[in-house]
């Protein structure tokens, strides 16, 4: 295969992986920030339950208390500082 040949074949493999991304982003951002979403990846079924089973709390997200919510940046700054930790 000619160098010309991978680079197109790289490119759009590339362009295809943004678009894709592009598409999915906002539903992975939206569906990251549901209380089933953390509770899918960390061991936190008691926590889980008491959240979902008491008075106000099942009117909030967990989210809204567990990050700032000052601006769209910060807000994911932190959210992504958790998803390493």
């Amino acid at each position: 295969m000619t160098r010309k040949k991978m680079l197109l074949i790289a490119a759009m493999v590339v362009v295809g992986a943004g678009i894709l991304l592009g598409a999915a982003a906002p539903k992975l951002i939206a569906w990251s920030s549901t209380p089933q979403f953390c509770n899918s990846c960390h061991v936190m079924n008691d926590q889980y339950e008491a959240w979902f089973m008491t008075g106000v709390h099942r009117t909030i997200q967990r989210i809204d208390c567990h990050l700032p919510n000052d601006n769209f940046a910060n807000h994911f700054l932190w959210k992504g500082n958790a998803v390493v930790n």
